[in-house]
C-alpha cells in the first residue's frame, strides 16, 4: 500500500472571512486568522461518494478546493473554496465564490450566481438561474473527463 506524501514547507493562503493574507505549514488543516482572529478551514474538502449524499448548511467554507462528486449535492446561501471547485454531482447556492478555477463537470447540476478566476463548464452540464463573474482569462466550454 503506498503512503500519502506529507505536503512540505509554507503555503500562502488568504482568509475568507477578511481577505487577510497569510503563511501556514502546508500539512496544516485550520488555523486562526492573525487578521480577525477567527478560526479558519485550510484543507480540501471533498465530499465523500457513498456518505452524506446531501449536504445542507447556510455557508461552506475553506482555504482549498471543494470537490463535489457525482451523486452528491451541495445547499447552501454561500459557498467558498479559494483555490477552486469542481462539481460533477449537484450544487445549489445563493452566491459561490473562488479564487482559482471552476470546473463543472458532465451532467452536472449548477443553480445560483458564481464569482470566479476561471469557469470551465461541460456542454451536458444543466445550468439554471445563474449568474456568472469570472475575473480570470475566460470563461469556457470543453469536454471534461470525469
Amino acid at each position: 500500500m503506498a503512503r500519502k506524501t506529507k505536503p512540505k514547507g509554507p503555503r500562502s493562503v488568504e482568509c475568507y472571512l477578511c481577505r487577510h493574507a497569510l503563511t501556514v505549514d502546508a500539512a496544516a488543516l485550520s488555523t486562526t486568522c492573525p487578521g480577525c482572529h477567527r478560526s479558519i478551514v485550510l484543507e480540501d474538502l471533498v465530499l465523500k461518494k457513498n456518505r452524506p449524499k446531501l449536504v445542507m448548511v447556510s455557508v461552506l467554507q475553506t482555504c482549498g478546493r471543494l470537490v463535489v462528486p457525482k451523486g452528491s449535492r451541495v445547499v447552501a446561501e454561500l459557498v467558498e473554496a479559494n483555490v477552486g471547485l469542481e462539481v460533477l454531482g449537484h450544487m445549489e447556492a445563493k452566491l459561490v465564490r473562488s479564487g482559482g478555477a471552476v470546473v463543472i463537470g458532465k451532467k452536472a447540476y449548477w443553480r445560483g450566481a458564481l464569482e470566479a478566476a476561471t469557469v470551465v463548464v461541460d456542454p451536458t452540464a444543466v445550468i439554471e438561474g445563474a449568474q456568472f463573474h469570472v475575473s480570470g482569462a475566460n470563461a469556457t466550454s470543453a469536454n471534461h473527463p470525469s
